[in-house]
Formats: structure tokens, C-alpha cells, sequence
């Protein structure tokens, strides 16, 4: 009796262990789903679109248009970083996707004709290290990207081969540590906006071709020590003939609400800004998609009173 009830337990202990293999065995992407599913239940950032008659007074919609539940190529914790470009009726917008798999940020795509529905195609670029802040425009009719490619120690350059799905890389732009930059054509140069440090320093480059060379502002970090500013948080716009740049402020927590500036002086020499009358233009309202943070704005003018801006939030 003893002999068969140790036998009987070794059986039970091997069939233990076969089952325990079998599930370490898994298919990698089934696991990374099983670890997304319980991620998923608190999705850190959404995508959403703010609306409004005037520029600076945009209203924020109850729920987003994207959400990491919506992207079906990979597993991903958030969508955020949101910029979008109009092409033929269509609008294609660009974003980061924290994966799962990777641990990382990739840069994904999904388009509407109406800015209502909109459909996840595909992850469109994905490198050895981490992107973010898909900074998409178009120049002498090509369209280009500079994502935040702060891991590489480089701001890189992307050319579309073809757009949308296809993105090559052309060349570094800025050598260093930055984060979310920013370009803008202004005065028959290119301007670039980058933050260093712990989102406290930001520094401006400039170039009269978009590969460059590109040459550091004479008074470089020309926002220092200002947690409050020195990150920006989306595409650079002329508005109304004044150049204006949106920024973070990281000064309670990370991306905690997005503020405006008006650069009033921008040359190789001088750099000045002051704040937007309306301050700030987005913060989280505590509750819904956007309860806890929200730190980026592509802002697009629709109409004569008709303005749309593509923004994220954070709800944790």
C-alpha cells in the first residue's frame, strides 16, 4: 500500500511538472498577451481630440479615439505622443506605442477621412531602441519624422519611403541627450527645439537645410533650471502671425498639464518667449482618460471658428 501511494504521488508531482513546462513553453506573443491583459486594465496614456472655436480655448472630449486596447499588432501598455498630417481627405496620425514585448516605445499609425473614426493600421517604425514623439512633416513636398530617439544619443532623421508606411533613416541631425524635439520653419531657417537634463534645460539648434549642418544657439540651454517649460509638448505653430510652442509642465510631476508660449525673439543671437494669455491650454480634469496628466497638443485649424487639436491623457 505505502509503495503504491508513493507511486501514485510520483505520478501526480511528474504530471505537475509536465503541465508547468507546457505553459513556460508558450507562444512568446500569448504571453505577452496574458501580461497585457492585466495591463490593460489601467492603460496609462490615451490618445483623444480637443475641439474649439479659438485656438487657445479647446474642449476635451469624455472618452479618447485611441487606446493600447486598439492596437492589434503587438501587445501595448499606452498610446501617447499624438501628431497628425492631412494628406488627400485623409488624416494620418502618428504615435507612440509602449509595447509590452519590448519594453520600449515604437512609433505605430492610424487614419480617419472624418477625425470621428478612425482605424489602427500598423506599426510603421521600429528600431533597437526606444522612439517616442513622432514629430511628422512635410517639406518641399516629402514627408519627414523626427521622433525622440534619446536612447541612440542623436536626434535622427526619417524620410518617408513611401508615406505613409515606410520611414528611412537619412541622417543625425544633433549629436546628445534630447528629448521630444521639435522643428519648425521660420524666417528661411530650421529651428530646433530639444530638452536635456531632467525636463529642466532646453536648447535651441538651427540650420538653413533640413540635413543640415545644424549649428547650437549662442546662448544654449536658453531655458535653464525651469521644470515648468523647458520640455516641449508638441508641433511648433504660427498662429494668428506669432509663433508659438507648447511645453510641459514638469514641475509638480512628470507631463502633469501643457502650457503655451509666444516666442517673441528668435535669432542665432537671442531667444525670448512669454507665456499665452490662456494658461494653461490642457490640464487633467481627475476623473476619465485624462484624470492625471496630459502633455501634448497638435493643433490644426479646420475652419474660420473651427479648431481641432490632437492631445493624450494620463488617467493613473
Amino acid at each position: 500500500m505505502k509503495k503504491a501511494i508513493t507511486t501514485g504521488l510520483g505520478v501526480f508531482f511528474l504530471l505537475i511538472a509536465a503541465f508547468t513546462a507546457d505553459y513556460l513553453l508558450l507562444d512568446s506573443k500569448y504571453t505577452d498577451r496574458i501580461r497585457a491583459s492585466h495591463l490593460l486594465r489601467r492603460e496609462l496614456w490615451s490618445i483623444g481630440i480637443v475641439r474649439g472655436e479659438k485656438p487657445f480655448e479647446l474642449n476635451v472630449p469624455t472618452y479618447p479615439i485611441l487606446r493600447a486596447r486598439d492596437i492589434t499588432d503587438t501587445a501595448a501598455r499606452f498610446v501617447a505622443d499624438p501628431f497628425a498630417v492631412q494628406e488627400d481627405g485623409h488624416w494620418y496620425l502618428f504615435f507612440e506605442i509602449g509595447s509590452v514585448s519590448t519594453h520600449q516605445g515604437e512609433i505605430g499609425l492610424a487614419t480617419s477621412t472624418d477625425t470621428t473614426n478612425w482605424v489602427y493600421r500598423q506599426i510603421v517604425l521600429d528600431e533597437p531602441f526606444h522612439l517616442s514623439y513622432p514629430y511628422v512633416f512635410k517639406s518641399n513636398g516629402v514627408y519627414y519624422m523626427i521622433p525622440e530617439s534619446r536612447a541612440a544619443k542623436t536626434i535622427r532623421l526619417y524620410r518617408a519611403d513611401p508615406f505613409p508606411l515606410h520611414w528611412t533613416h537619412i541622417a543625425d541631425l544633433v549629436q546628445g541627450d534630447y528629448t521630444d524635439p521639435s522643428i519648425v520653419r521660420y524666417n528661411n531657417r530650421w529651428w530646433l527645439f530639444a530638452c536635456s537634463g531632467q525636463n529642466e534645460n532646453m536648447s535651441v539648434f538651427y540650420a538653413d537645410e533640413l540635413t543640415g549642418p545644424w549649428y547650437a544657439h549662442a546662448k544654449n540651454p536658453v531655458i535653464a533650471n525651469d521644470r515648468a517649460r523647458a520640455r516641449c509638448g508638441g508641433r511648433v505653430r504660427e498662429i494668428n502671425g506669432r509663433l508659438i510652442r507648447f511645453a510641459q509642465d514638469c514641475l509638480d510631476r512628470y507631463g502633469h498639464r501643457l502650457l503655451g508660449f509666444e516666442v517673441t525673439a528668435l535669432t542665432p543671437e537671442n531667444y525670448a518667449e512669454q507665456p499665452v494669455a490662456e494658461h494653461p491650454l490642457l490640464e487633467p480634469d481627475g476623473s476619465g482618460w485624462n484624470a492625471f496628466r496630459m502633455h501634448q497638443l497638435d493643433l490644426y485649424q479646420t475652419g474660420t471658428n473651427s479648431w481641432i487639436g490632437f492631445a493624450d491623457g494620463n488617467a493613473h
